[in-house]
């Protein structure tokens, strides 16, 4: 009896050995190989003849496929503002269609079919959130190779406020790029430490100067005056 046991897939840049038993026998391999055990890199039919002088020689065979290495990361951007969105890239070598899942923490799940080459896709992540290769299936048979699965992305806030202001006729306001003194409304755009766009509105209502005067009569000319 010769088992050399059920047919093999090993993926690409590996190999397998072939144990054909019996030791102490003579080995007739496919490949010219003479010794018990192989060690075969490439796909196709491998068969053994195995003797030893006393009983009838045993054969039998084993087809091992080679399966392509599909390689596949996450990659994007890291750093996005608030109400921003965030455009993350699915790479891959892959010769065929993937399917693939990609979960966010906090949020919920993609699906993607028809991956093939670099893959962009885009989110409005409200918070800081990771994204996760959950799932990968292939439309061959291959092995597959995840070299970056997680993406994290921070987020940073934008800012909204307003502002009064009540001045005085006459008076004057710095608002970040210069004096104002009319009454009205002004949006003034500001960027964070992070880059991110802040606005500030400021209402400007200007009040009227009154004027106030007092008139005395007075006997003492030393008293005399404004």
């Amino acid at each position: 009896n010769v088992d050399l046991g059920p047919d093999q897939q090993i993926c690409e840049g590996t190999s397998v050995v072939l144990n054909a038993g019996h030791p102490g026998a003579d080995y007739a391999w496919s490949t010219g190989e003479d010794s018990q055990m192989i060690e075969v890199y490439q796909s196709g039919v491998y068969t053994v003849t195995v003797s030893n002088g006393i009983q009838c020689p045993g054969m039998d065979l084993i087809q091992v496929e080679v399966l392509p290495v599909i390689q596949i990361s996450l990659t994007g951007d890291t750093e996005v503002c608030d109400n921003e969105p965030a455009d993350l890239m699915i790479s891959t070598n892959t010769p065929f269609t993937l399917t693939m899942e990609i979960t966010a923490d906090p949020g919920g799940s993609f699906t993607f079919t028809d991956v093939n080459g670099d893959f962009v896709f885009t989110d409005w992540p409200f918070q800081n959130t990771t994204y996760t290769i959950a799932s990968v299936s292939a439309a061959q048979e291959a092995c597959i190779d995840i070299t970056d699965a997680e993406q994290i992305i921070e987020v940073y806030p934008t800012y909204m406020q307003n502002v009064d202001v009540d001045l005085c006729a006459g008076d004057s306001i710095w608002l970040g790029y210069g004096w104002e003194s009319s009454a009205g409304i002004y949006e003034n755009t500001l960027n964070t430490i992070h880059g991110c766009d802040s606005v500030v509105t400021t209402h400007i209502t200007v009040l009227p100067a009154v004027m106030i005067s007092n008139q005395l009569t007075t006997c003492d000319p030393g008293q005399v005056g404004e």
